[in-house]
Order: structure tokens, then C-alpha cells, then sequence
């Protein structure tokens, strides 16, 4: 389960406070950080919402939870740098 708890508006970035929850039942606090440039590669007209994107970051990150274990803050770019195939698999999430 992952869950996105408040949306902070930035220079060039949105900010999300967000929690997972592991397979074990632990909770975690993160912040998701998604980059305009990020944005941009999953929705390049702009149509989708940020927080939809950020979503299905976070969904994506909760079901990869080993390659982000320890951190508490996560850049959306970090996916596809931890993990084959991300930015395919984060697409196809936002378009389900």
C-alpha cells in the first residue's frame, strides 16, 4: 500500500509527503520529489496531472521496495536509475 499525504508546489519540482507500507506491515515515511523534467516524460502535453504521476511513482516504488530501502527522500528519476524497465512500467500505471 502506498498513500501521497500533502503536495508542495516548488522551484521546478513538486514535493510529496508520502507513506508506504511494507509487506511486513511497516510503515514508512518518504518524500517524493517529481522534477518537471520527469513530468514531462509522462505526460508530454501536459494533460495528467502531477499528483496522478507522482501516484503511480510511489505504487511503483512500494512494489520495488528493496531498491529503495533506507531512503527517506526519492527523486521520481531515481526509478529508472534502480530499476530496469521503470519508466515503461510508471507509463503504463498513469494509463491503466
Amino acid at each position: 500500500m502506498s498513500e501521497l499525504l500533502a503536495e508542495r508546489d516548488l522551484a521546478g519540482t513538486w514535493e510529496y509527503d508520502a507513506q508506504l507500507c511494507s509487506a511486513d506491515g511497516t510503515l514508512r515515511r518518504i518524500v517524493l520529489r517529481l522534477s518537471w523534467a520527469d513530468y514531462n516524460l509522462w505526460s508530454p502535453d501536459g494533460t495528467i496531472p502531477p499528483g496522478t504521476i507522482a501516484e503511480a511513482v510511489l505504487h511503483f516504488i512500494a512494489q520495488h521496495e528493496a531498491a529503495f530501502a533506507g531512503m527517506e527522500r526519492i527523486d521520481a528519476s531515481l526509478a529508472r536509475r534502480r530499476v530496469p524497465g521503470a519508466d515503461a512500467a510508471i507509463d503504463a500505471m498513469i494509463r491503466a
